[in-house]
């Protein structure tokens, strides 16, 4: 058996039904056919129970006529069987069909959007080679150093990557926070999601990707900031508790704080 079925063609099912109620009535003709003959021949003889026998012809017709609508229902049922799984085969064909529409449909948001983003990574580039218009861009402000305006674009070029692998789901939540994790232990990378934080609340709108990505890094960077204080409560003696939850694994002495 192959793997695939092959697919009836439309219409298949209606011919079907076409032939068997064909079939029926050549039947049908073929009985009619025969009790005419049979007439024929007792009118050919001349016996004295002609009358009789015409009587007898006459029952068996209407047995016939029972028999011939036994036929038809029969026919009529068979058409409405083929029919009903004519339809229930269309019906099963269309949900297939609006399902890969929708799979493409979304195969084609994650293109789009991936597009998109690399168009952002190339105009960011631009600003990276360029110290002038790095100046353009209002978030990282025009008052910090030429090399911290440059650092803060590549931070959030590094973002926008870890968001780009969630969105088109080659990074599950798990991986996700994970690499937030490990980045968020750059001092530059806290400092630059703090610097950012009015600009972006600004402009992001609830419910949606880049809301609902923000602040999930907002969470690492936070959890990541009172790991930290802890640490820094180790490292002076006032506390005997050392860093726990996700960042366990991490040494103190390892923890590093806001350039």
């Amino acid at each position: 058996m192959t793997a695939t079925k092959r697919r009836r063609r439309p219409g298949w099912s209606l011919i079907r039904a076409f032939l068997w109620t064909s079939a029926v009535a050549a039947l049908a003709g073929a009985i009619v056919l025969a009790g005419l003959g049979l007439v024929a021949k007792l009118e050919g003889d001349e016996a004295a129970t002609t009358w009789a026998v015409w009587g007898s012809i006459g029952e068996s017709f209407g047995v016939l006529n029972t028999i011939f609508s036994g036929f038809a229902c029969a026919a009529l049922v068979v058409t409405f069987w083929m029919q009903f799984h004519e339809l229930k085969g269309q019906r099963v064909e269309l949900a297939s069909q609006r399902e890969s529409l929708s799979l493409t449909q979304a195969e084609l948001h994650r293109s789009t959007e991936a597009n998109l983003r690399r168009l952002h990574v190339d105009l960011q580039k631009i600003a990276l080679d360029d110290p002038d218009l790095a100046e353009v861009w209002p978030i990282y402000g025009t008052d910090a150093p030429l090399k911290r305006r440059r650092q803060y674009i590549y931070a959030n070029l590094i973002l926008q990557h870890i968001r780009l692998q969630w969105s088109i789901s080659v990074y599950s939540d798990d991986e996700v926070r994970g690499a937030l994790r490990y980045v968020f232990r750059s001092p530059l990378m806290r400092d630059f999601w703090k610097t950012t934080a009015r600009a972006r609340n600004s402009v992001l709108v609830p419910g949606g990707s880049e809301f609902m990505f923000a602040r999930l890094a907002g969470e690492i960077c936070d959890e990541y900031e009172a790991v930290l204080e802890q640490a820094n409560l180790w490292r002076s003696g006032s506390s005997n508790d050392q860093p726990a939850n996700e960042w366990e694994q991490l040494k103190p002495e390892t923890l590093t704080d806001v350039a």
